[in-house]
């Protein structure tokens, strides 16, 4: 372990303490007055990790010190004061010094490190390049008080010195989780260099990607040791509709007495996984890939996004869930790659439709990633969080049939609004459950334009992934005194207002159900106070050009809140002029008072045409301003309830029969392109039930506009879309009872109201 001093709110490494005084016999000075005293020494033939970390070592030393220190690989450095970095292997000078030192290296795996000085030596070494890499990094953290929290330059803490001295060095680590991924997704070119370079100095080992996308990246992943993880939705890569369909339409899912066209984007459709054919194109495509890339080697057989999983006698037969089906078709290819290439893991998705626990079980070479949908403001194991007692139990299942090696957490970490999330004390509670659990890792998804929404997050999981043991409130004391400066008490009071408000938060909130949410997280007495210790800190930062930048950054992320909670608080003009009679409303049946008349089922499975457009369908069959229902997946009910709404005296409720359903209903309205619209409707919602309501638009290019619900406990609310501008000329209401996997239950929809405000402001 490093020895530190603790002044103040600050932790001061032992070699900033000694670098103020006179060197001590046994010392190391590695720069003095802005000059170097020493040399980096590697090997005669560095791996790629190697080679970085000599780099990145020379790079901030001249940072903090002004003095460029040289790099060797003669072993021969010209000054007795040397930094030796390597493997025993690959520097013999590391091996001739460590002769007493084999047992202390063999207990650190590929990972861990060791550090020591030995006379006017310091040795940075590990049995690989990753662990050399991982140990410089420690170095710089740990005794040179460097800190990464965001990529770029800004979210850098390098402090400034004329000299560095070295006391005594001696400790090894390794990490606690063998996996740390994060998986940091978005539009080609999104995740970049920085990101790279943010994740490698934290340590984080894995970037979770395509398979097809691996080539764009693996350059910049393995000189920083970080592996590609290609554990994605992969069937519509592994057999595309475009190049089989057409010819083989037994390849893919038999859906209500139909083979299904998954389409491009496949989401919402399998295949079907006991076509014999389907397995020989798996296996084929697996071994011509691990071929050309030997760097993968965690490969994986992931289904599409979405359910539709193939209803053929041949496929049911397979096993009795979905799950058992899927995990029968994973282990059939996984046996003979396992058997080809023995050190590849294969990993799978316990998402959707097949989160549910197997009872086949895995074979060993295969890695489950369970995403369940989990309660984002309370711990995993919280004992008192109904959804996540739900999700643990769903966990237990899954460690009763696969290894807890084999088994990672996932956590779909973003908001869909893109607003800060307090969750970072939360994931790390998570994080030191799953180390006790002995679980192989985490896999934490973010969108790059959420970085700095949730940079305490990320930092949190690179750290408490490597040592779960750390206290969270440590971290945050650190993160704020080095961030923001003299900033610093203030935003650790407005952080842990945060925390605080998430921690105790009553209600379950999963992915999705942004807005009652914030509603109730964030009541106008605690923005004002949150913004008060804003205003205080951006006082107390001016004269440091960082901090100042680093309290703008917050500020701009506080005034999210606040024009999010506005907008989603709706405009009372436009309800009481739609109420009166005085505002054109949009929607036909808006108070569901007229349902038995105008009520249609759609014939089949509307999106089971998915190379179409929705609206073209219904537009085709003449449902324009009327409800049509879709029950897309599973079984349930609709039905429309007198009295009780908090206008007219009817509402529908829509009531999923059990977990795997999914049921909407569905207005296509006409738009003005390039108009301004307001949508807003009422809302109650069981425990545990949420879903999306949306104005799509062209899914799934990106143009829909969505507000999510969750459980309203017993009472009527308000859900808005933010007024938008139109990007067609029709659009389709959608009111869904969507994500009932754990809860399944009722959800009832009243005065749906969509005005046109550009014709309304006339």
């Amino acid at each position: 372990m490093s020895t530190s001093k603790r002044i103040g709110q600050f932790w001061i490494p032992l070699a900033w303490i000694v670098a103020t005084t006179a060197p001590a016999c046994g010392d190391l000075v590695i720069a003095k007055d802005r000059m170097a005293t020493s040399a980096i020494v590697v090997g005669q033939t560095p791996s790629e990790p190697e080679k970085r970390a000599a780099a990145e070592l020379q790079h901030y030393l001249q940072q903090i010190s002004g003095a460029l220190i040289p790099v060797c690989a003669d072993g021969t450095s010209g000054t007795e004061r040397r930094i030796l970095m390597g493997t025993p292997a690959s520097n013999p000078a590391i091996a001739g010094l460590l002769k007493n030192q084999t047992k202390r290296l063999s207990d650190l795996g590929e990972e861990g490190f060791l550090l020591k000085q030995i006379g006017t030596d310091l040795i940075i070494t590990a049995n690989s390049g990753r662990g050399v890499l991982y140990g410089t990094y420690d170095f710089l953290e740990k005794d040179l008080d460097c800190r990464w929290y965001l990529p770029g330059e800004l979210g850098e803490v390098i402090p400034q010195r004329d000299t560095i001295i070295l006391g005594k060095i001696d400790r090894t680590e390794k990490p606690s989780l063998l996996l740390r991924n994060l998986h940091i997704v978005g539009a080609p070119g999104q995740y970049d260099r920085t990101i790279a370079d943010w994740m490698s100095r934290n340590r984080i080992n894995a970037k979770k990607t395509n398979a097809s996308g691996v080539n764009d990246i693996l350059a910049e992943l393995k000189p920083r040791a970080i592996d590609p993880y290609t554990g994605v939705h992969a069937f519509a890569w592994f057999v595309p509709a475009h190049e089989y369909f057409g010819e083989h339409p037994e390849y893919f899912p038999l859906i209500r007495g139909r083979r299904a066209n998954p389409g491009a984007a496949a989401m919402g459709y399998q295949l079907c996984l006991a076509n014999p054919e389907v397995q020989r194109i798996f296996l084929d495509k697996a071994k011509r890939y691990l071929a050309n890339h030997p760097d993968v080697r965690c490969f994986g057989l992931c289904q599409n996004d979405g359910d539709g999983w193939c209803e053929c006698e041949k496929c049911l037969a397979m096993g009795r869930s979905p799950t058992d089906r899927y995990v029968a078709f994973v282990n059939i290819i996984a046996r003979q790659i396992g058997a080809a290439y023995p050190d590849t893991l294969i990993p799978i998705m316990a998402y959707g439709q097949v989160t549910d626990p197997p009872s086949v079980r895995p074979l060993d070479n295969v890695v489950a990633d369970i995403y369940a949908q989990r309660c984002f403001p309370h711990r995993l194991d919280d004992p008192r969080c109904p959804t996540n007692v739900k999700v643990v139990k769903i966990i237990r299942g899954w460690q009763a049939m696969v290894k807890p090696r084999r088994l990672l957490w996932g956590d779909l970490s973003d908001d869909p609004e893109y607003l800060p999330r307090s969750t970072a004390r939360t994931i790390s509670q998570d994080l030191r459950w799953l180390a006790s659990e002995k679980m192989a890792g985490f896999i934490g998804l973010i969108m790059p334009i959420s970085l700095e929404n949730m940079k305490l997050y990320t930092y949190a999981v690179a750290r408490m992934s490597w040592n779960p043991q750390r206290r969270y409130d440590e971290l945050l004391d650190e993160f704020c005194a080095k961030y923001y400066g003299n900033a610093s008490s203030e935003m650790n009071r407005y952080f842990r207002i945060l925390d605080e408000r998430a921690e105790k938060h009553p209600d379950c909130q999963r992915w999705g159900t942004a807005a009652q949410h914030y509603f109730n997280l964030l009541p106008p007495a605690v923005l004002k106070q949150l913004g008060a210790h804003l205003d205080k800190a951006q006082v107390l930062a001016r004269g440091d050009e960082k901090a100042e930048r680093r309290v703008a950054a917050e500020k701009k992320l506080y005034r999210q809140y606040v024009d999010y909670l506005t907008a989603i608080a709706g405009r009372d003009d436009i309800e009481e002029g739609v109420q009166q009679g005085k505002i054109s409303n949009l929607v036909a049946n808006a108070g569901f008072e007229n349902w038995p008349a105008t009520m249609k089922p759609i014939t089949g499975k509307q999106s089971a045409q998915p190379d179409r457009h929705p609206q073209e369908i219904l537009l085709e069959q003449g449902w324009t301003n009327e409800w049509i229902r879709d029950t897309n997946e599973g079984t349930g009910t609709f039905d429309i309830v007198e009295g009780a709404a908090p206008e007219g005296n009817k509402y529908i409720r829509i009531t999923c029969a059990n977990d795997k359903s999914y049921l909407r209903i569905m207005q296509v309205v006409k738009l003005k392109k390039g108009h301004t619209y307001y949508f807003s409707v009422r809302v109650k919602a069981d425990e545990g039930v949420s879903g999306p309501i949306w104005l799509n638009q062209d899914h799934p290019a990106g143009l829909d506009k969505i507000a999510w619900y969750s459980s309203t406990r017993g009472n009527w609310q308000k859900v808005v879309i933010p007024e938008f501008t139109a990007a067609r000329d029709t659009g389709t209401i959608i009111l869904e009872n969507r994500f009932p996997k754990l809860f399944p239950g009722s959800v009832s929809f009243e005065d749906v109201i969509f005005v046109d405000v550009t014709e309304m402001e006339k």
